[in-house]
């Protein structure tokens, strides 16, 4: 695979955001094949905080009745974290 933008990003300048995770396997299971998998954005399931501050991006695992579109080797929860507000505005509300 690439991780390279398309001919299309380029000329249209757009933006790309690539996040790689590489997780350590079960001692059982270090011999597997790595395996890359794309996931586009809109496919993440995001979950809201009560305070509507922060989303999470479940990237892989389950968390309030819903499931990542990862799969890995063993048992995570893996989520990105998404500030609805700047973070510095966040850290002064909490001051």
């Amino acid at each position: 695979h690439s991780e390279r933008p398309s001919e299309r990003v380029i000329a249209e300048k757009m933006h790309q955001e690539i996040v790689q995770l590489w997780i350590n396997s079960p001692a059982a299971k270090k011999m597997i094949e790595p395996e890359y998998i794309h996931i586009v954005e809109s496919e993440i399931p995001r979950i809201a905080t009560e305070d509507g501050l922060t989303d999470l991006k479940l990237i892989s695992g389950n968390y309030q009745d819903k499931t990542g579109k990862i799969k890995g080797q063993s048992e995570l929860l893996i989520a990105w974290i998404v500030h609805s507000i700047p973070f510095s505005a966040l850290a002064t509300q909490t001051t």
